[in-house]
């Protein structure tokens, strides 16, 4: 109620704090009310700026510190490997050659340079042959040359290694340094002799040479092409030898990929928690933290170049972050929602891991990231449940794609009318997963399968579940089809995925023939800005039958 102004000369002070009295409750209330919505809009910004939600590229969350120490022990027992490796190696070779001159040579490979320049690149490594045998062994341009003789028992025939340095020249020694002592070459690589370069002729005389790679050892022992070389041979089946000889983890080798993988699992967490909670970040910057916290725990060198693929970067299955500077560091922002496609791993001792995980930044999500996501994951978790010792590989990958497909159709991705069965005969999943389900690791990322596992023929192709029509060219494998039962000592990856990948599209939706006859495209273009996901774990079955997911 007001004051009557007319009145309030000849009101009395009495009547007058009396009517003021009465008018300042309906005047107050709504001050306070004001000055309360005021201090609760205050309080809610102040909070909201802080969690990064209100401006969320607008700086670093408080508190948050890039690790500068690993927390990881890591294996009790760091012994080298190579010499049970190499008994390994000599007891097939023995087998396969026992009348053979027992000679096996190997280059240690050249180190790349820039064209037009004497700058190496960097984050070279020796072949992994090489390091199967001696280890970490960082000369490039060497020779390893293997004698294997045999001895009273055929099976533990007797192996002397004998190493060939290059020749230095005076500014090689100065610039890049000499080599070690030749006593230390003996006592870390346990090698029975170290020689120049140029005395391998002389040494090996007229004995045939075998090799996996004549072109890269011819190379390195005769650079100019001007020199008589003794009888080399490029023998594939030496070349399977080593495969057969690698394919077996002892259970050191395992213990050096579940500590490379946990190492990646650790790196991944740090690396998502920048994501989630620092801006801005772009794919670059994610890229060169995961090498550095990576090189924390030991693993100095990345298994492969880290993939961190932003958006639609994420369909892109080996994505060469950073090869594109505009796009590389451009802010990865909250949004619209965005997955973050992040594939890195690094090697520990020369035995590599291989991780993958997609993330969402801000940890927001839309509908259609939550359904891709979840179908991908049941696809993994039901290969990963059905990974076990003595189960068929193929029927593995035959619950993976199962899995997918199966999800697909519900969601109508798919046109009606085809099942399961006629879309796993005809390789369709290759539309939105055009990969491989896994394959092994061990010194290569990539390690090979044995050729006896290796499956050709449409009846050999059926009976393990695979498609038995020919695999699209568009669709990338490390290699050939393979079965095999899954055995103590084995480790691989299991990574399925689904990608929106418009120029694959165009190429099927141009050939009424290909696989795109069975997809309904209506759905799937309305998820083109979803980009990708891929969900990948090392598995293994350790040497008492267990298995073990060691990137988790």
């Amino acid at each position: 109620m007001g004051i009557d102004t007319e009145r309030s000369e000849v009101l009395t002070a009495q009547e007058l704090r009396a009517d003021a009295s009465a008018a300042s409750p309906s005047v107050r209330r709504p001050m306070r009310l004001r000055r309360c919505v005021i201090l609760l809009a205050a309080g809610v910004f102040c909070f909201l700026w802080r969690a990064q939600l209100l401006f969320p590229d607008a700086g670093p969350r408080a508190g948050y510190k890039i690790p500068d120490r690993c927390p990881l022990k890591g294996p009790d027992s760091d012994r080298a490997l190579f010499p049970e490796n190499r008994l390994v190696f000599a007891g097939l070779f023995w087998r396969t050659y026992p009348e053979s001159d027992g000679l096996v040579a190997l280059s240690s490979g050249s180190r790349p340079g820039r064209d037009d320049s004497d700058m190496e690149l960097a984050q070279w490594r020796t072949s992994s042959n090489v390091m199967y045998l001696l280890g970490e062994f960082q000369i490039s341009d060497a020779v390893v040359l293997l004698e294997v003789q045999g001895g009273f028992d055929s099976k533990r025939p007797k192996l002397d290694v004998i190493l060939f340095l290059p020749n230095q020249t005076q500014r090689e020694t100065i610039f890049m340094g000499g080599f070690p002592d030749t006593q230390v070459f003996r006592d870390e690589f346990g090698v029975k002799q170290v020689k120049a370069l140029h005395e391998f002729v002389a040494h090996v005389g007229s004995r045939l040479v075998l090799t996996t790679s004549k072109r890269e050892l011819a190379k390195t022992l005769d650079p100019t092409g001007e020199e008589e070389l003794p009888s080399i041979e490029e023998n594939d089946t030496v070349k399977d030898l080593f495969v057969q000889a690698r394919f077996v983890k002892s259970p050191d080798e395992l213990v050096k990929i579940a500590y490379a993988s946990q190492t990646a699992a650790w790196v991944h967490r740090m690396v998502a928690a920048q994501l989630q909670r620092s801006a801005p970040v772009n794919e670059i910057t994610l890229a060169s933290l995961f090498n550095h916290l990576s090189a924390l725990c030991g693993s100095r060198l990345q298994a492969y170049p880290a993939i961190v693929g932003a958006g639609r970067h994420a369909s892109i299955l080996h994505y060469r972050t950073g090869e594109n500077a505009t796009s590389g560091y451009a802010p990865i922002l909250a949004d619209p929602p965005t997955f973050v496609l992040i594939d890195a791993a690094g090697e520990y001792q020369g035995y590599a891991s291989d991780l993958t995980r997609t993330y969402v930044r801000r940890v927001k999500w839309s509908p259609k990231m939550k359904l891709i996501h979840e179908m991908v994951r049941k696809a993994q978790q039901a290969a990963l449940d059905a990974f076990a010792e003595d189960v068929e590989l193929a029927k593995v990958n035959e619950v993976a794609f199962r899995s997918l497909l199966t999800s697909l159709i519900e969601h109508k991705f798919f046109l009606p009318g085809y099942d399961v069965d006629k879309l796993m005969r005809e390789g369709a999943y290759y539309v939105f997963m055009p990969h491989g389900l896994g394959h092994p690791v061990g010194l290569d990322v990539h390690d090979p399968t044995p050729a006896k596992y290796h499956l050709s023929g449409a009846q050999a192709l059926a009976a393990a579940g695979y498609p038995t029509v020919p695999t699209p060219p568009f669709v990338t494998l490390s290699g050939p089809h393979v079965n095999h039962l899954i055995f103590r000592g084995f480790a691989m990856t299991i990574e399925p995925g689904i990608y929106f990948i418009p120029a694959l599209w165009k190429v099927l939706r141009e050939d009424p023939s290909s696989i795109g006859r069975f997809v309904n495209w209506d759905v799937v273009v309305r998820f083109e800005d979803v980009g990708g996901v891929r969900i990948e774990d090392v598995v293994m079955i350790d040497h008492s039958g267990q298995k073990l997911i060691v990137t988790r």
